[in-house]
């Protein structure tokens, strides 16, 4: 097992199907409920990645130690998101661009797979169908991103 920190480890959860978000909320293990931060579509993910807006207090929006990032979100996709914030000069800036992203989504395509990869995406997992999949997929995403990867980030 690594070193992290548990205790300050922040989740931002960017999907937009309560469903989903209640899936993954139910599943996470985390000490503290505000430890996961859930925003409905990339352009809010965006603004809390790069505290704008309602999301311009620190407090408000921690830097996360790791993204959940669906693609099929209205306003920004999340391949949109991943690019701005792997690839830019301002993400870069701010370092947002070492934070490690899942995408978590429906699409098989090889047209995602590859554009995701492509941005340079820590792991593609498809969305499960049934809730003991769901369950089974995010203990084993806390268990790989939390408990065996070990993180530069400076903020776990």
């Amino acid at each position: 097992m690594n070193n992290i920190n548990i205790e300050e480890f922040i989740v931002l959860l960017v999907e937009d199907e309560a469903d989903h978000q209640e899936m993954i909320r139910r599943n996470l293990s985390l000490p503290n409920d505000q430890q996961l931060k859930i925003v409905d579509d990339g352009e809010d993910a965006l603004s809390y990645l790069f505290r704008e807006g309602d999301y311009a207090n620190p407090e408000i929006s921690p830097t996360p130690s790791l993204i959940l990032l669906d693609i099929n979100l209205i306003r920004v996709n999340g391949t949109e998101v991943l690019k701005i914030l792997k690839c830019s000069d301002e993400a870069k800036a701010l370092d947002l661009h070492k934070i490690p992203v899942v995408i978590v989504t429906t699409s098989s395509t090889d047209k995602d797979k590859i554009e995701a990869y492509d941005n340079y995406v820590n792991s593609y997992l498809l969305k499960p169908g049934e809730a003991e999949d769901w369950k089974k997929l995010v203990k084993e995403i806390q268990q790989y991103w939390m408990g065996f990867n070990l993180s530069t980030s400076h903020n776990v």
